[in-house]
C-alpha cells in the first residue's frame, strides 16, 4: 500500500508539473508532508487528511481533529492527522477556489500560493488542529458516556473559540463544525472494554 499510495502521489506531481505547473507545487507540498509525518503509521492513514477538504466542503471541517484524534492509538499519529488535515485543508483552498475555511489567498497558486498560506494567520490551526487531535482520547476516554459528553462538549467549545481566536476571524462553519466534532468526540471506537453507560 505504501508503494501504490508514493507511486499514485508522483505521478500525479509529475503529470501535473506538464499540464499544470502552479498546481504541482500544491500537490507535492501536499504529498510531501504524508510521506515525512505519517512514515511509520499505517498506510491506511496516509490518505485519512484528505477528508479534512471534503469536510470543508460540507461546511463541517472543523469536525476533522476529532476524526483524527479518533484514528489512531499512537499521540505523535493523532497530532500528525490533525495537522495535515489542516494543512491540506489550506492547500486545496487554492485549487478548488472554494472557501474551505477562511478562503484562498490572492494567487493562482503555485509557490506563490505556499508562501501566502505558510505566512496567513490561518497557518496557526495546523498546529492548533493536531494538539486538539492528539489530546482528544486522553479527556474522552470512553468508559463513562455522561464524563465523555462532558469533556467533548468542553474540548469542542475550546477548539472552536481557540480556532477563531488563532486566525482573528471565524473559520466557514465554526458553530457546526463544533458541532459535529463533539459529536464524533464520543463515538466509540472497537474496543475490548465496554464503556459503561451511567
Amino acid at each position: 500500500p505504501r508503494i501504490t499510495w508514493i507511486a499514485v502521489a508522483t505521478s500525479i506531481t509529475v503529470w501535473l508539473a506538464t499540464a499544470a505547473p502552479d498546481r504541482a507545487w500544491l500537490a507535492a507540498a501536499a504529498a510531501l508532508p504524508i510521506l515525512l509525518l505519517l512514515r511509520r503509521a499505517s498506510p491506511a492513514t496516509w490518505s485519512l487528511p484528505a477528508l479534512a477538504p471534503v469536510l470543508g466542503l460540507a461546511t463541517v471541517v472543523g469536525a476533522f481533529p476529532a476524526v483524527a484524534g479518533r484514528a489512531a492509538n499512537d499521540l505523535w499519529t493523532r497530532a500528525a492527522l490533525g495537522a495535515l488535515g489542516a494543512w491540506l485543508t489550506l492547500l486545496a483552498e487554492p485549487v478548488l477556489h472554494r472557501t474551505l475555511l477562511l478562503g484562498a489567498p490572492d494567487n493562482d497558486g503555485g509557490a506563490h500560493a505556499l508562501q501566502a498560506i505558510a505566512t496567513a494567520p490561518a497557518i496557526a490551526l495546523v498546529g492548533l488542529w493536531a494538539v486538539a487531535a492528539a489530546v482528544l482520547p486522553l479527556l474522552v476516554r470512553g468508559r463513562i458516556l455522561a464524563v465523555d459528553l462532558v469533556a467533548a462538549t468542553g474540548w469542542a467549545a475550546a477548539l472552536a473559540a481557540a480556532s477563531q481566536a488563532a486566525i482573528g476571524a471565524a473559520p466557514r462553519g465554526l458553530v457546526v463544525g463544533a458541532v459535529a466534532a463533539g459529536v464524533l468526540a464520543v463515538v466509540p471506537r472497537s474496543s475490548p472494554e465496554p464503556r459503561d453507560a451511567r
